[in-house]
């Protein structure tokens, strides 16, 4: 049902996405306003009618002294036209279907036995028309152990109804007599189809009530356990909001949201995911934590990659070729047989969110290596401190994040192989800055990671793009269901964030 479809669509938005004791702060929001509920509500309208067909409905009996009687085994032949809606309110919501053109068959039975003389029997089946039934089930959400769903109230009612008998020799009697029973039979047929109803709803509880509200992100080659349990739920006149507690996890050590910071943007189509940028840090400073915010540049890539020969510290004889040992005459001739290896460990990493921006702020150190199958020396190394501008992109149920430049300090002051910043070394990096930066730039966003948001297997994205907010990453997307006309993705948007120009300044310590 389109109620089911709603809260799964959600659920699976943000089991999808990489990323206690007290009260935990939410770290991501998920809007879906009333005009995607309203889709969402129409896709399902085929198979709330195929729900009804195969619906059980209860026998509807009354005993009334020494009389019984009873109809069984009602079934529900056809349905005409279905409509339904949901309406939101102020912490609940309401969902109605009106159904037309009913048909329905069943058996019945009737039995009288005053216990002395007359005793009396007969059965055999009817067939009955409804003119129009309409069902009503307002829906309550709210967060207890898990996201819960309360039915309040069901409201059944049914316009007309002509019953007609067969299988008896006296079903030309019945037929006159049964309109004194119809109002009976209505009242109780408008309480199973509430019944029915309420059953159908009972599959979104259970189902709301087995979602997993924790999963593993790899990031950093490394498993991290996130949960993003809901912590509460918001029904307004124009959307249901979900808030999601996104804490991160790795080992024995766990990282919370500590404060709750969501953009004031209002939202009046689609749905939008909203993630705290609090998620975001909270995963660089684990991973800073664990020493394993790194970047490694070794001995097997190289080899692996044919392209690389200027990381060799000899170069190519044949070859006019430029390489490392160009530039490190001393490395070369200490290590001439290997190639020059990059290694950064990070001691601090942060992401700093501006409207329309972010850059990540790392402070750590750099070594340069020299290496090959057995051996990993150190040349030189540097402390570095630098600002990242950092572009995201969301394109076709992907969000991925790279590099837009460098900028910041980087200081030798650790040498194995005496000065670095040597005359020739120097003047190429003058001549070139832009160069090498890009180069470097390149080179890392090749290492680059994306990560699927992922949707029910029946909706896909039909628009999509993301915003940076100063608390944040929101993503706003269009759905549509697959496989209907028009169904198909396009991109609104293309990297976002800033470039900046990138300037790294390279002092040199070593006398």
């Amino acid at each position: 049902m389109a109620i089911l479809k709603m809260f799964v669509l959600v659920f699976t938005m943000m089991t999808s996405f990489p990323i206690v004791i007290g009260q935990q702060v939410p770290g991501s929001r998920v809007i879906v306003t009333k005009e995607i509920i309203d889709k969402i509500n129409d896709w399902e309208i085929a198979r709330l009618r195929e729900d009804l067909l195969k619906a059980n409905i209860n026998e509807i009996r009354d005993d009334k002294g020494h009389t019984t009687w009873k109809i069984f085994r009602i079934r529900l032949n056809s349905v005409g036209s279905l409509t339904a809606h949901v309406t939101l309110g102020t912490g609940s919501f309401t969902w109605r279907a009106s159904l037309s053109n009913i048909k329905l068959s069943a058996d019945w039975l009737y039995r009288h036995d005053d216990g002395w003389l007359l005793s009396f029997g007969d059965d055999g089946s009817l067939g009955a028309s409804v003119g129009m039934a309409s069902i009503s089930i307002n829906v309550r959400p709210k967060v207890s152990n898990g996201l819960q769903v309360e039915l309040d109230d069901c409201s059944a009612h049914i316009s007309s109804l002509d019953v007609r008998v067969h299988g008896s020799l006296l079903s030309w009697i019945y037929d006159i007599i049964i309109p004194e029973f119809e109002e009976e039979i209505q009242r109780l047929l408008e309480k199973e189809l509430c019944k029915a109803a309420k059953t159908s709803m009972s599959k979104v509880k259970e189902k709301l009530t087995n979602l997993k509200t924790t999963g593993r992100v790899h990031v950093f080659h490394t498993d991290f356990l996130v949960d993003y349990n809901i912590l509460k739920v918001e029904v307004t006149p124009q959307h249901i909001a979900t808030y999601h507690g996104l804490s991160v996890s790795q080992g024995s050590r766990s990282l919370y949201v500590t404060e709750e910071v969501f953009s004031k943007a209002r939202l009046t189509s689609g749905v939008c995911v909203e993630l705290n940028g609090y998620v975001f840090n909270n995963i660089l400073k684990l991973a800073t934590e664990l020493y394993i915010l790194k970047f490694v540049f070794d001995y097997k890539q190289v080899i692996a990659n044919k392209n690389k020969k200027n990381a060799y510290l000899s170069c190519d004889e044949s070859l006019s070729s430029i390489c490392i040992g160009t530039f490190l005459p001393e490395a070369k001739s200490r290590w001439p047989k290997r190639v020059a290896g990059l290694r950064l460990l990070a001691t601090s990493a942060k992401l700093e969110f501006a409207s329309g921006s972010v850059s990540l702020r790392l402070a750590g150190r750099l070594s340069f290596t020299a290496e090959d199958a057995t051996h990993v020396d150190t040349m030189f190394s540097a402390a570095v401190n630098v600002t990242v501008p950092i572009q995201v992109k969301f394109e076709d149920g992907n969000l991925s994040p790279r590099i837009a430049n460098i900028s910041g300090d980087v200081t030798i002051d650790q040498s194995h192989i005496g000065k670095v910043m040597t005359p020739v070394l120097k003047h190429f990096y003058d001549v070139s800055p832009q160069i090498i930066i890009q180069a470097l730039v390149k080179y890392l966003n090749d290492y680059t990671v994306s990560f699927p948001i992922e949707l029910p297997r029946d909706v896909q994205f039909k628009t999509s793009y993301v915003i940076l907010y100063s608390t944040g990453i929101g993503i706003e997307a269009d759905l549509c269901e697959k496989g209907t006309s028009g169904c198909s993705y396009t991109a609104r948007s293309s990297w976002v964030g800033d470039h900046l120009d990138g300037k790294l300044t390279i002092t040199d310590t070593i006398e």
